[in-house]
C-alpha cells in the first residue's frame, strides 16, 4: 500500500492546496527502499513545513530529498590545504624533472704542462693539439676550461720547479704531465726525470687532481739499456692508479715522415689531431669522471 500524499489539518483546508515555501528535513538515518511500492521511497520522520496560508491541506506531488556533507570547518580548511598542495606539486613536476635532467655539470678545469711537444714549436698559433682540445671541448661542454702551461725546451725538473705554484693559482681538477723528451734528449739520467714526475704526481693528487702521464720515447742510438729504462718509467709511475697513462703520445706517427718538421723531432699542424686523439682517449674517462658528483659518506 502506498503512503497517502494528502494530510488534512483539524482547523482549514484550501483548495487548491498551496505549495510549500520551504521544507527542512533532518538527515536520514540510512536509505529504505520501497517492496510493495518501488516508485516512492517511505521513511517515517517529524517534519516541519512551512507554508503560505498556514493552516491548509498540503498535497505534496512528489517526495525530494537532498543531502549534503557537511564536514568542520577545520577539517574543510586542512582538505582545502591539502588539495592546494597536491595541486601544486602536480604543476612543478615536469619543471622539477627538467631541471634535474638540465642541471650544470661540476666546473673542470684541465692544466696542461709540458715542453715543446704541447707548446706549439714550429706550428701556427692555435694549432697545437692543446689548442685543438680547448676549441674541441669548448663547443662539447663549456663548463670544462683548457690552461695551457707549456714552455718549450722544458725539463722534469724545471717543470717540478714551476708546478706548485701554478696549483695553487689555477686549482685544476685534471693535470695533463708532458714532460721528459728534453730530459732523454740530453741524456739526463732516468732516475731523475723519475723522480720528478713521481714529485709532480704527488703533489697534484694531493690538491685533490686527477693526472694523466704522456708517455713519450726516446731514439734507439742513446742505447738500448736506456731506452728501454725511460719507455718504462712512465708505465711504472702509472701503475698503482697514481695517474692514468697515455702510451705514447706519437702513436700512429713514428713511422711517417710527412707528420713531422723539418727536424724529424716535433710534429707539424697535420699531425695534431692524431696528438689530440691519443690524449683524449685517456683525458675522455677522467673529464667524465671528474664531473660526476661526489657522494657525502
Amino acid at each position: 500500500d502506498c503512503p497517502a500524499s494528502r494530510t488534512a489539518p483539524v482547523v482549514g483546508m484550501s483548495n487548491p492546496a498551496s505549495r510549500p515555501r520551504k521544507v527542512d528535513f533532518p538527515e536520514p538515518d540510512a536509505p529504505v527502499i520501497a517492496t510493495d511500492c518501488p516508485a516512492d521511497t517511505v521513511k517515517l520522520m517529524s517534519s516541519r513545513i512551512v507554508s503560505v496560508p498556514v493552516a491548509s491541506a498540503t498535497c505534496l506531488p512528489r517526495c525530494v530529498t537532498s543531502i549534503a556533507l557537511v564536514l568542520p570547518m577545520s577539517q574543510i580548511s586542512r582538505y582545502r590545504r591539502g588539495f592546494a598542495a597536491l595541486i601544486t606539486l602536480l604543476a612543478l613536476a615536469p619543471s622539477l624533472a627538467l631541471s634535474a635532467d638540465s642541471a650544470p655539470a661540476t666546473p673542470v678545469r684541465i692544466l696542461v704542462v709540458g715542453d715543446s711537444l704541447s707548446a706549439e714549436y714550429g706550428i701556427a698559433r692555435n694549432s697545437g693539439w692543446v689548442s685543438l682540445l680547448k676549441r674541441e671541448l669548448a663547443s662539447a661542454d663549456p663548463s670544462v676550461d683548457v690552461v695551457n702551461a707549456s714552455i718549450s725546451g722544458d725539463t722534469t725538473s724545471g717543470g717540478l720547479t714551476r708546478f706548485a705554484p701554478l696549483l695553487d693559482r689555477l686549482a685544476p681538477a685534471i693535470v695533463v704531465i708532458e714532460l721528459g723528451a728534453n730530459d732523454g734528449l740530453r741524456g739526463l739520467p732516468v732516475t731523475m726525470a723519475r723522480s720528478n714526475l713521481k714529485n709532480m704526481i704527488d703533489l697534484a693528487r694531493s690538491r685533490g687532481a686527477r693526472v694523466v702521464l704522456v708517455g713519450i720515447q726516446v731514439p734507439p742510438n742513446y742505447g738500448r739499456e736506456y731506452s728501454e729504462g725511460f719507455m718504462a718509467m712512465f708505465s711504472e709511475l702509472a701503475a698503482g692508479g697514481q695517474a692514468a697513462l697515455v702510451p705514447f703520445l706519437f702513436a700512429g706517427l713514428q713511422d711517417s715522415a710527412e707528420y713531422f718538421q723539418a727536424d724529424r723531432m716535433h710534429p707539424n699542424e697535420a699531425a695534431q689531431p692524431i696528438l689530440l686523439r691519443n690524449v683524449m682517449r685517456v683525458l675522455g674517462p677522467e673529464i667524465k669522471a671528474a664531473q660526476r658528483p661526489v657522494r657525502p659518506k
